[in-house]
């Protein structure tokens, strides 16, 4: 799925590489002069109210950390230039002066042609420590340039924005790409970006960067107006994608801007018209059609969703024992599940102390309802002579395929208790299970002591042993009434 996504992304970027981009100096690479300064140095952008205010500019050139590229002090992080050596930085929110604003502007190549269609698009990243993220980030076209008062949001409606304007998500690392169809009036020769929208219409999400002065900022990088009149944009309904039962997958692109749609489901209904993408909530395996009408020019696409069963939940599971005068007694194993599909069976697993391997003994046939209870009584104890068994339950699909249960220990009253160490082999946690425990002694194969502890008469303690290395290992216990037991133990 990920190289179809990517050969998606390769066709649309050779087939607009072969129009010309409208954007002058469109990755910010020429400049006046190194930085530090502002947007203006990356000739011929410009910026908004006066030049102490305006965006500022970084590049791989700048001989000062303030602005280089990777590293500079406008986002006091580590961030590449989408394409080349340079991009702008610039407030889209800034807390400590209300409604501030920044904005970058620049003058087309060539002014747009009346009733041609445009494809614009432009990459956003999040500062490292920029308090939130942001809604409302947008590319205002225009055949004037317009003017920024007192640094205050500029009163105007950009025709490009991400489709339902959605806060762009807090990722510092992945550029975010911001990007519609425009239709020309004619005559419109200018591009501006910002937030044109105040504060209280504002949508923010907090980040994790928390710091005194509170802003939403972010690079700027990659401005592309391109004309479509000799170039067909094909549509893209997004990568095929899988998913599970119950949940939604967004289909489709946030392509905003004059865009018209209409959405097909595999059975040929109309589900969506005008929405460039869509939430879908399959319950089984289908696909979904796009098609794509921009100036007269249609074109369709298809995504295929794959829905798989949500995995087994195993809502419950106790052993006990049964009680009785015989040495070792039976054991009753209830269980309770929810969202089965396609299993066959349970499998009823038990191994002594955790020492050896699982075994098999029973199987219960599968009910494959919403919620389901099971009950097993294992009656292979009978005589064992074992103090202690622990229990698992495996799963088994109709393809083969498997999943466990937790594990759960019982224990017999009638035998004497003796010492238990699961799971063993270990890697993080073990529970060490003795009557009236006084000390216990970890000590490797040399004999040299790893862990030495104390107790009042503990029956069962934990411990942590994921500080050791792999390898043997000897477990020594003390009883209160003086009794000492060992055992291996092997940490893998």
């Amino acid at each position: 799925m990920k190289h179809f996504l990517l050969l998606k992304v390769a066709v649309l970027l050779s087939s607009l590489g072969l129009c010309q981009n409208l954007v002058p100096n469109y990755s910010f690479e020429n400049y006046s002069a190194c930085p530090p300064g502002s947007i203006v140095l990356a000739v011929p952008w410009k910026g908004g109210a006066t030049s102490s205010l305006n965006a500022e500019y970084g590049n791989s050139c700048s001989p000062s950390i303030c602005c280089g590229v990777p590293t500079n002090i406008y986002g006091y992080g580590y961030q590449y230039a989408r394409t080349g050596n340079a991009y702008i930085g610039m407030y889209f929110r800034f807390e400590k002066n209300r409604n501030f604003r920044n904005y970058i502007q620049v003058k087309l190549i060539d002014s747009l042609k009346s009733g041609n269609c445009y494809y614009v698009e432009f990459f956003v990243n999040l500062y490292n420590v920029a308090s939130f993220s942001v809604n409302n980030i947008g590319l205002l076209i225009s055949d004037t340039f317009v003017v920024q008062q007192f640094s205050t949001p500029i009163n105007a409606n950009p025709q490009i924005v991400s489709y339902g304007n959605p806060v762009i998500p807090i990722d510092t690392l992945n550029w975010r790409k911001v990007a519609g169809i425009f239709v020309a009036k004619g005559g419109e020769q200018y591009i501006t970006i910002g937030n044109f929208k105040d504060d209280a219409n504002t949508d923010t999400i907090p980040t994790n960067f928390p710091i005194g002065i509170r802003y939403g900022a972010y690079y700027v990088d990659d401005v592309s107006v391109y004309s479509l009149a000799d170039y067909s944009f094909k549509a893209d309904a997004g990568p095929d994608t899988t998913l599970v039962t119950g949940d939604s997958v967004f289909v489709g692109t946030l392509l905003g801007g004059t865009i018209t749609t209409t959405w097909y489901n595999s059975t040929g209904q109309v589900i969506a018209n005008n929405v460039p993408g869509l939430y879908v909530q399959p319950t089984q395996n289908t696909f979904y059609i796009l098609e794509q009408n921009v100036c007269g020019s249609i074109t369709r696409d298809t995504v295929n969703v794959t829905v798989n069963p949500l995995p087994l939940q195993w809502l419950n599971f106790s052993a006990s024992v049964v009680a009785g005068e015989r040495l070792s007694e039976d054991v009753a194993l209830h269980w309770q599940t929810a969202n089965e599909e396609n299993v066959s069976h349970f499998t009823i697993q038990r191994s002594y102390s955790g020492i050896n391997e699982f075994e098999n003994v029973g199987q219960v046939k599968a009910k494959n309802r919403p919620w389901n209870e099971y009950s097993y009584m294992d009656q292979s104890m009978r005589n064992a002579r074992q103090a202690i068994a622990l229990y698992r339950l495996q799963s088994t699909d109709k393809d083969g395929k498997s999943s466990y249960s937790a594990i759960r220990r019982v224990v017999f009253p009638t035998h004497p208790l003796l010492l238990t160490i699961y799971p063993n082999p270990a890697k993080d946690i073990i529970t060490v299970v003795y009557p009236n425990l006084k000390s216990l002694v970890i000590s490797d194969v040399t004999g040299r002591v790893v862990a030495d502890r104390k107790y009042a008469g503990d029956n069962e303690v934990d411990i942590n042993i994921s500080q050791l290395i792999k390898g043997v290992y000897f477990v020594k216990v003390i009883g209160t009434n003086g009794n000492i037991v060992s055992q291996k133990l092997v940490i893998e």
